[in-house]
């Protein structure tokens, strides 16, 4: 990048008046962003907050203790089972086999291809994560961003074209870089604030931004793709965990309660009347006059006294609401109930039961390669500008491949591949219906023609000079 060239000082004074206007409206709709974020962040950590204690001051150390472990981590459960669905495994453009190796070189070269679950995670998180795009040549690389740290706004009537981004991020020496891009322009700022738990993502806090370093663009787009879960044209996308946060509340206030009834009564209560209870002399308050265990007995001197114990709590109501609700969560997410709960161990699902089971997570994730997609069509794109690789950067045709959501059986594969080949499906369409990734394809060929060749050597050496005369 360069400096941006001199101008008239009016019309500079105007330009930094607009990136200033732009850079505090963006860091308004990133703290909006972090809050929704961080709430859904917390309950994916399970860390969220615990359901409201019961009036009970006398039992409060019992009560605050069974509050925190009445949290369940059901929303990680969801968020990785569709997570560890995603797998991008290849790029196919209409420049060829050399095209599509040089744009997974790239994502390789980044550590993409390993990281590709963070960008994916946080999108279901948040509802949206980033990679961005810095270098060039062949220095070019491709780095996962934070919705925490990272916002954008796009051209009016096209969701996929980024107009402007801002990162703000904290530096190691206590200042904040605030960088905002466009497609003309990078301006970056920096803050300093004499109370240090002060911050530019504080609701009404003004940042003390020194003057802005403005540098030309070179790369002609805001280097910053955004991944929205389900998006829509009303909204822009939209946390997995967003219509799941109510259930999952109602599951942890029942297992609040579940947890203070075994805490509190499913324990025979205990009853005597006609019983004398002394009192301590120094606090006034009844002497336990009994104490309960094995080889115990109680006695006592009054032959009116009566001994009963009250029935005991069970718990099964508060087992049969929790099912319930993990039944709707199971719906409503649609991942299969098995993931959340087996109760019936002695009859597990059959095989077949659970591939049926697994239709609408697996529509779910099909349905969100789509979109996902898109955006690693326009990293590899923005990549491919950057590299100077302008085959790649303009090409239109060019798609992502992902590795298949589904869980087949291996021996039924198998048998399908066979009974492909049998009716002429060619070798390398039958490796991409087996799963195999363009990478591991390409060697597979290279090998099948290196023995394809060997057999052919050993043949002519086995056959007589004169064996055809």
């Amino acid at each position: 990048m360069t400096l941006v060239p001199p101008s008239t000082p009016n019309a500079v004074d105007d330009e930094l008046l607009v990136l200033e206007a732009l850079r505090d409206a963006l860091l308004g709709k990133l703290r909006v962003q972090r809050d929704v974020a961080e709430t859904f962040y917390d309950w994916y950590r399970c860390r969220q907050e615990p359901p409201d204690m019961p009036p009970a001051a006398d039992y409060a150390p019992a009560f605050e203790r069974l509050r925190a472990m009445s949290r369940g981590a059901w929303a990680r459960l969801v968020v990785d089972t569709i997570a560890e669905r995603l797998a991008m495994q290849g790029v196919r453009s209409t420049a060829g086999e050399a095209a599509d190796g040089r744009a997974w070189d790239r994502l390789v070269a980044s550590r993409m291809d390993a990281d590709q679950r963070e960008v994916h995670a946080e999108s279901l998180i948040a509802g949206v994560g980033y990679v961005s795009v810095s270098g060039s040549g062949d220095a070019v690389r491709i780095a996962p961003e934070t919705a925490l740290e990272v916002t954008h706004v796009s051209v009016p009537g096209d969701r996929r074209v980024v107009d402007a981004a801002l990162k703000v991020l904290p530096l190691p020496d206590g200042r904040w870089l605030a960088e905002l891009y466009t497609r003309r322009l990078v301006a970056s700022w920096t803050a300093s604030y004499r109370d240090v738990s002060r911050s530019p993502f504080v609701q009404g806090s003004r940042a003390p931004w020194d003057e802005p370093v403005v540098l030309e663009n070179e790369l002609g787009a805001v280097p910053f793709v955004p991944f929205e879960n389900r998006p829509t044209t009303a909204m822009p996308g939209l946390s997995e965990l967003d219509e799941l946060v109510p259930i999952m509340q109602r599951i942890q206030e029942l297992e609040l309660a579940k947890l203070i009834a075994v805490y509190t009564v499913t324990f025979p209560q205990k009853w005597a009347t006609f019983l004398r209870v002394d009192r301590d002399p120094e606090t006034g308050m009844p002497k336990t006059p009994f104490r309960g265990g094995p080889q115990r007995l109680w006695v006592s001197e009054d032959a009116e006294t009566k001994f009963g114990a009250f029935p005991a709590g069970e718990i099964g109501q508060y087992l049969r609401a929790i099912d319930d609700e993990i039944a709707e969560l199971a719906a409503v997410s649609r991942v299969p109930s098995y993931y959340f709960v087996q109760s019936d161990l002695a009859n597990p699902p059959s095989a077949e039961s659970l591939v049926t089971s697994e239709t609408g997570l697996l529509t779910k994730c099909l349905d969100r390669m789509l979109s996902l997609g898109e955006s690693w069509e326009s990293v590899h794109r923005l990549a491919a500008r950057a590299a100077g690789d302008a085959e790649l950067a303009d090409d239109g045709g060019l798609e992502v491949l992902w590795h298949t959501p589904e869980r087949r059986n291996p021996a039924v594969v198998a048998d399908a591949a066979t009974k492909l080949q049998a009716v002429g499906v060619p070798t390398e369409a039958i490796w991409t219906f087996l799963g195999y990734s363009p990478q591991a394809i390409q060697r597979m060929r290279v090998q099948a023609r290196a023995e394809a060749l060997a057999a052919a050597a050993e043949l002519a050496a086995a056959t007589p000079p004169n064996a055809g005369a």
